[in-house]
């Protein structure tokens, strides 16, 4: 994730902006109730975004080793949103007080930074389902309650006898639940998919190596080429196929 989309979508005025649906809203909306921050703040917070994703689709690969996982196999909304489900918030250490709708601003935010960049000459598929995951973003932030700050959480949880209040919301738990839930089945969806047709090219054509094939297809399926060799070497093994 660039610092730089999050400062484009910050420093953009806002006439420059009329051309991109629900970007004004987003943005106005978004800039002041991330006001108290610095702008080296929202960088720090963007980086532990990206880090709460990253462990998110580490956590989802190892909980689903026969299927191929991926980031781009859905949005860094959903991914974020499962980090936040399971309790992977990352906290910049000079930002103890931060929350998990802060979490889901700074990536609105930085989305609508992302469509600003794709669309400089012609509004793009791409800034539109940008927009789309920025306004998600800004709706699931207001499901969700507003609560302390981790430090605050962890000083009134010494005193409570280190019995802390519930994190969520029931709405906001249910809520948050049904996001992720929708969003793995569309990842487990769209893995199946690509190994079924990583296969059906790999039977479907001649290649000199597993290692050769392996590459080749790699880049139509759009997976590692270590993944494409695993699915291989499955399938071989089931089929009662040896050697390369």
């Amino acid at each position: 994730m660039k610092p730089q989309l999050l400062t484009l979508a910050l420093d953009t005025p806002l006439e420059d902006l009329l051309g991109l649906p629900q970007a004004i809203r987003i943005v106005t909306s978004v800039k002041d109730e991330l006001s108290a921050y610095s702008a080296d703040q929202l960088h720090d917070i963007l980086r532990c975004v990206n880090g709460m994703i990253e462990a998110a689709v580490q956590k989802s690969k190892i909980g689903n080793e026969d299927e191929s996982c991926e980031r781009s196999d859905q949005r860094d909304l959903d991914w974020l949103i499962e980090a936040i489900n399971h309790d992977h918030q990352l906290v910049p250490a000079s930002l103890p007080g931060i929350t998990d709708r802060d979490y889901l601003r700074v990536l609105a935010l930085h989305k609508v930074g992302c469509a600003i960049d794709t669309s400089r000459i012609a509004l793009t598929e791409d800034a539109v389902a940008a927009l789309m995951e920025a306004l998600e973003a800004m709706i699931l932030v207001d499901l969700l309650p507003e609560r302390a700050g981790w430090k605050n959480q962890v000083d009134g949880a010494w005193y409570a006898g280190l019995r802390p209040d519930p994190e969520f919301t029931e709405e906001g738990q249910e809520a948050l639940s049904r996001t992720a839930q929708k969003a793995a089945n569309v990842r487990h969806q769209k893995g199946r998919k690509a190994k079924a047709k990583a296969l059906e090219l790999y039977f479907g054509s001649q290649y000199s190596s597993i290692e050769v094939a392996a590459e080749i297809i790699a880049e139509q399926v759009y997976r590692a080429p270590g993944t494409i060799r695993k699915w291989i070497f499955e399938a071989r093994k089931a089929r009662g196929l040896t050697g390369e």
